[in-house]
């Protein structure tokens, strides 16, 4: 029995003994770290922009002898506002300055022949009364040419969009899923001059766009993304909202910035009675802004970044550069000129430097 204790006494203690050498070896060891994204539900694709033309957030209310009744005049007055809303919103940049009337002279007919499609966003039928909000797409190779739009209209050049929020004091961009990149996502972009890059927000999109890199001013490294996205520039509308209650009244302030400067465009604010009616008054938002950067782009204030395009020498310095640089042939092409030397050997002359003695031969 006692031999047995022993026994076992021994290998414990050289168990024991081992124990600081095992763990200092482990401590050695080279470690592999993973580095990865805290998960959450994130990216928002953006809708499939079309060349049709779509007017959304219309609003109808409408009484007549039966529902079904009350929404063919509902739908009949939303194509009217639509293309009302479309003919002012198209005549400060595309319209042909021929097309001087306002109005909508085209019949219910007309307008049907030119409809592709009627959106229902929210609708509510009773016995004898319709109220809906709708979208009404046009077919744009129709609706054009009664529009007066020019064929070949002004693009900007690819810009990267970068929704910012601030709300309780901290910015959100692609960190997560939010209502101001869902608005952004939504948005129709057949109507706008702004050729914009949307990002999903997956993959690597929260890395490199999150609201740190937006306050970064390092050119090398925007460049860099930039190219990545395949844009020119860099659009970064950002929002602040405050809330007066939990549920209460909501107001937004606008924000449309252009560059890595974050240079500010314009800016506006929005107010909504509840919480429930955020997402159309950032749709509205989204509208406005898109607004304020076509002006800016008719305005020669939106284009390609100049912080990254290369500033080149004027011709004239060029040449100047150039004849200096240039060095001086070693022998005139007149053979009696006498040539100068500026060495510190005293030799001016060929003359002289066939009198110069020769070094001795061994």
């Amino acid at each position: 029995m006692k031999r047995r204790l022993a026994f076992f006494d021994g290998v414990s203690r050289f168990l024991f003994g081992l124990l600081p050498v095992i763990t200092t070896g482990y401590a050695l060891c080279p470690t592999i770290a993973y580095a990865q994204l805290e998960p959450g539900d994130r990216g928002i694709p953006p809708v499939e922009t079309t060349e049709n033309l779509l007017v959304t957030g219309i609003r109808v209310d409408v009484s007549a002898s039966s529902g079904e009744n009350a929404r063919l005049i509902g739908w009949r007055l939303a194509e009217r506002k639509a293309w009302q809303l479309l003919w002012d919103k198209r005549n400060d940049f595309d319209r042909d300055d021929n097309l001087k009337d306002p109005t909508t002279p085209f019949s219910d007919k007309k307008l049907d022949s030119i409809v592709s499609s009627v959106v229902v966003e929210k609708e509510e039928i009773g016995p004898n009364r319709y109220i809906a909000t709708l979208g009404v797409e046009f077919d744009r190779a129709r609706g054009g040419s009664l529009l007066g739009l020019r064929k070949n209209y002004r693009h900007s050049p690819p810009m990267l969009l970068v929704p910012l929020t601030w709300t309780a004091g901290a910015p959100v961009s692609f960190e997560w899923r939010n209502a101001w990149q869902k608005a952004w996502a939504e948005f129709k972009t057949s109507h706008s001059h702004i050729a914009y890059v949307r990002p999903t927000g997956d993959n690597l999109d929260p890395v490199l766009l999150n609201a740190t890199q937006l306050g970064s001013q390092n050119q090398i490294q925007w460049q860099n993304i930039l190219e990545q996205y395949g844009a020119s520039g860099l659009l970064t509308p950002e929002i602040r909202i405050h809330y007066s209650w939990p549920g209460g009244p909501v107001s937004v302030s606008f924000l449309a910035k252009y560059g890595i400067d974050q240079k500010i465009l314009g800016h506006f604010t929005l107010k909504a009675a509840s919480i429930d009616n955020l997402p159309v008054l950032l749709k509205q938002g989204v509208e406005h802004i898109d607004a304020i950067y076509m002006m800016a782009l008719f305005g020669g204030n939106l284009g390609n970044d100049r912080t990254f395009i290369a500033i080149e020498a004027p011709a004239s310095e060029v040449a100047t550069f150039t004849q200096r640089s240039v060095p001086a042939p070693a022998y005139p092409r007149d053979e009696n000129m006498a040539l100068k030397n500026n060495n510190s050997g005293g030799l001016s002359s060929p003359e002289k430097r066939k009198e110069a003695p020769l070094a001795p031969t061994p």
